[in-house]
């Protein structure tokens, strides 16, 4: 596992925004936002909505595939499992082998998202 950014701090205002990278070896890309806690109020606002989605191509760009995607509310949210606060929205997504590039797009409204972002590749 190759953690690519870790806890960086971020602070995002609403809109949208493309990143395209090339890949050179296939793997998982797992993209971590800290969110709102007891511990850290000031993360994820209750009223931001994150929207982020990620596409694969295997042909330089030409034409996109959806790799999967996730749209949540900040704010304090429970492990349903455990019942206790969630410190992350994780989402996981394999590039498939013959990936060359990778798009990731990212909406944010209901205000500034303010976070701390990781991402990993395995």
């Amino acid at each position: 596992m190759a953690v690519l950014i870790d806890h960086f701090p971020i602070s995002v205002p609403p809109g949208t925004r493309s990143l395209e990278a090339a890949v050179d070896q296939p793997g998982h890309l797992i993209l971590r936002l800290a969110r709102k806690t007891t511990a850290s109020p000031s993360l994820w606002d209750d009223a931001v909505l994150v929207a982020f989605n990620a596409e694969w191509s295997a042909d330089g760009g030409a034409t996109w595939r959806d790799l999967g995607g996730f749209e949540t509310l900040g704010g304090i949210a429970y492990n349903p499992k455990t019942g206790e606060e969630a410190t992350e929205t994780v989402m996981e997504c394999p590039f498939p082998e013959e990936t060359d590039r990778v798009r990731v797009t990212a909406t944010v409204s209901g205000g500034t998202l303010a976070s701390q972002v990781t991402i990993e590749r395995v």
